[in-house]
């Protein structure tokens, strides 16, 4: 006798509420990936310095009120999938996105950044940013001193993607930004 066992699909409502009432807090790092609860890596200091890198050279726009920089909070793709990516590049908007996640409409860019995950952010994370529209995703590969520039989202893959090594300039479309890629890389 063969036992089917049951998924059951999460959707980001109840899992909002999971936080609400107290059965997941910000500690258990989590993010809800195609009606699934995942637990997500945890972060190296090679990550988390790149990471702040990132938030150094956005902040420049952040003064000018170009855009509001989220790093690691959720974003909301759709009712299945409500991911935390290292960094988003927000629409500036007065309310700061206050009563609700930032969704697709309001991202300029998302950002993973890579030292253990970058096979799950290419083949995982990738289809859902691109489905959801996200016109730009960047995926920081810290061991391969890469960074995979995605643009022009086309169902669940990106029409255009560019490999950008230490000596590159990379280009953030949205405001015509470019930055030295070696300020990324390390």
């Amino acid at each position: 006798m063969t036992t089917q066992i049951n998924r059951w699909k999460m959707t980001t409502s109840l899992y909002q509420s999971m936080y609400e009432h107290g059965i997941l807090t910000e500690n258990d790092q989590v993010e809800l990936i195609n009606g699934e609860i995942l637990t997500m890596s945890p972060s190296g200091s090679r990550h988390a310095a790149c990471i702040r890198l990132l938030t150094t050279l956005f902040s420049k726009m952040v003064f000018e009120k170009k855009v509001i920089l989220s790093v690691q909070n959720p974003i909301y793709l759709s009712e299945a999938s409500m991911p935390e990516p290292d960094l988003a590049i927000l629409h500036p908007a007065a309310h700061h996105y206050v009563n609700q996640h930032p969704a697709p409409p309001d991202i300029f860019l998302t950002i993973e950044v890579s030292d253990t995950s970058a096979e799950y952010d290419r083949t995982v994370k990738l289809p859902i940013y691109a489905e959801a529209g996200i016109p730009e995703y960047w995926l920081v590969d810290l061991n391969t001193s890469q960074i995979e520039v995605y643009h022009t989202p086309s169902g669940q893959k990106y029409r255009h993607r560019e490999l950008i090594g230490k000596d590159d300039l990379i280009h953030f479309r949205a405001l015509e930004q470019a930055f030295q890629a070696r300020e990324i890389l390390f």
